[in-house]
């Protein structure tokens, strides 16, 4: 058996590829060539020594048939796994694949009346097995009528995100905001953040916000920072930033800050609880509690003066310490990706042996990690 994983949006090929691996899957991953810092195994994964494996080929989406360079490629394996746009190549390859939609491709595209949005919902329809992550994506799967799907959590950032070995090492005298999030405000709400913590500043200002510059509304955001005329209490760094540097900002931030928009905790999130820090984002509850059975330990803010409201309980150090902790546990508790790989092998096994897909969801419903 001989399997592809198409993509890398958030290095999530790299990773599932990686631990599949390790468990004995003859796996391989294709992936875009001169990827962005995010999706580019070598900026997040330091054991690597700038050197990729031998296990990963690249297409060059800057050549006239890239395209048919794809579907070549795709051919020649018996399985194939694959995420964002990549999905549609797969449905047209007539080869057996796993879909896992993991961001706009499902939550848009299969929603747009576009030609891509109509092959986007032809491939997940023709999809073996629609792998998701959340609750949030099985309504949207419902609405699409899509039933061949199997809901298995599966956060890479626990690979390689970790504690702090030790107290901060910059920014002793501040109280630290860490907003690493792409700006673009429609999807990720940063002014919501920048509002609150212009309230905040008030009452607390020794604090200090650092945000990435990376995303479409760098400069919107430069104006309102001057705006509201807190320019002293905010820096600004290049991005986006590679493993090392988004890593040494986290472990010497005191609260992380995300999106304010979505219901679903992002990668940088995720990120942030594995770093055992607090993080301060946008969530529904009820659906994670829905999942899990717990709702995660972080701090919902959806407006300014819940930002506002939410920093000030986080001075206390005590405090900060405690959600920190919490979250790092949860994740230990609700994610793995090495569960994750093991359900992965089953599936290509089930796909090979041609079995039913409710023996299937069976199978993964009642899989116990011995």
């Amino acid at each position: 058996m001989k399997v592809l994983y198409a993509g890398n949006t958030a290095n999530f090929g790299y990773v599932v590829t990686h631990y599949l691996r390790l468990n004995d899957v003859n796996m391989e991953l294709f992936m875009k060539k001169n990827p962005s810092i995010p999706s580019d195994p070598i900026k997040k994964d330091p054991t690597l020594n700038n050197i990729y494996p031998n296990w990963i080929t690249f297409y060059d989406d800057t050549k006239p048939l890239w395209k048919l360079n794809i579907l070549k490629k795709i051919c020649d394996y018996d399985i194939i796994q694959t995420n964002t746009g990549l999905i549609i190549y797969s449905y047209f390859s007539r080869k057996p694949y796993v879909a896992q939609p993991i961001g706009s491709e499902l939550r848009i595209t299969a929603f747009s009346n576009s030609v891509k949005g109509f092959l986007m919902r032809q491939a997940l329809h023709k999809a073996k097995v629609v792998i998701i992550s959340t609750l949030n994506q099985e309504l949207l799967l419902k609405k699409l009528k899509i039933k061949n799907y199997l809901v298995i959590p599966c956060y890479p950032e626990f690979a390689f995100f970790h504690p702090p070995d030790g107290p901060k090492t910059d920014f002793f005298n501040n109280f630290t905001i860490f907003h690493p999030t792409n700006l673009n405000w429609k999807t990720k709400g940063n002014e919501i953040l920048i509002n609150g913590f212009a309230k905040f500043i008030k009452n607390y200002s020794n604090s200090l916000l650092i945000i990435v510059e990376h995303g479409k509304d760098i400069e919107k955001t430069h104006n309102l920072v001057t705006k509201l005329n807190i320019k002293k209490n905010v820096k600004f760094v290049n991005g986006p930033l590679d493993y090392n540097s988004l890593i040494n900002h986290y472990h010497n931030a005191d609260v992380i800050a995300d999106q304010f928009v979505s219901d679903e905790i992002g990668s940088i999130g995720r990120e942030a609880m594995c770093s055992q820090k607090p993080l301060l984002t946008s969530f529904d509850d009820i659906l994670y509690q829905k999942q899990f059975n717990s709702s995660p330990p972080i701090l919902k803010a959806k407006s300014p003066d819940d930002v506002c409201s939410k920093l000030e309980l986080l001075v206390d150090k005590k405090t900060r310490d405690r959600y920190g902790k919490e979250s790092r546990l949860w994740m230990e508790k609700n994610n793995s990706i090495d569960v994750f790989a093991k359900k992965n092998k089953i599936i290509y096994e089930s796909i090979i042996s041609k079995e039913k897909f409710e023996i299937l969801r069976n199978k993964i419903e009642n899989f116990k990690n011995y």
